[in-house]
């Protein structure tokens, strides 16, 4: 049949013969931006400069990367943040070449046997979990664990600044966390 542009991108959840004239319904390799159809950008080598420890390197190229996000901070530095063996590093890229930092706060890492860590950015901070530890909170300069000693001012009882907990979502100034159990969902205040 044909099309003139492909801005409502790929739908493979329903029959072809129900896809929007401007869908298509499977795709691979392939980008939808601006609504054309194009082959999808290529991987290109990147230089990693390592700064600070050696050993966070060695680490790095020894562990498996369980979770990864964007990151944006307020004054627009974009960084790529992730989590390897349970140790956190941000890069900084530029062309192509990295410049990596480990962020991992001085108080340690989370266990390096987790097989999955979720991000979300909410405002200016980059929040990390696994389901048991902490939640790791990252400024866009430095790392740190959540504090699990919070009080609610209105009523005194104790509440951690971000629970533990799994996958998150910030939506409407709020951060959502689905909790360990993975059937109960937690919201923070509005930011």
């Amino acid at each position: 049949a044909g099309f003139y542009e492909l801005s409502s991108g790929m739908d493979s959840g329903v029959s072809p013969s129900l896809i929007q004239d401007n869908q298509y319904s499977f795709g691979v390799n392939v980008t939808s931006r601006k609504g054309f159809s194009r082959t999808r950008p290529k991987f290109r080598q990147i230089q990693l400069n390592w700064q600070g420890d050696a050993d966070a390197a060695d680490w790095f190229n020894s562990h498996p990367i369980t979770g990864q996000s964007y990151y944006s901070t307020l004054n627009g530095q974009q960084l790529l943040v992730c989590c390897s063996g349970g140790r956190f590093y941000s890069f900084r890229i530029n062309g192509n070449q990295a410049t990596v930092f480990e962020i991992t706060p001085s108080s340690g890492r989370m266990s390096e046997n987790h097989s999955t860590v979720w991000f979300c950015q909410a405002a200016q901070y980059l929040v990390a979990q696994d389901g048991v530890h902490l939640a790791f909170i990252f400024d866009g300069s430095q790392g740190r664990y959540a504090n699990p000693n919070g009080v609610d001012p209105d009523t005194g009882e104790p509440i951690p600044e971000v629970p533990t907990g799994k996958q998150m979502a910030y939506i409407n100034y709020r951060l959502f966390v689905t909790l360990p159990n993975g059937r109960e969902i937690a919201a923070g205040d509005i930011a």
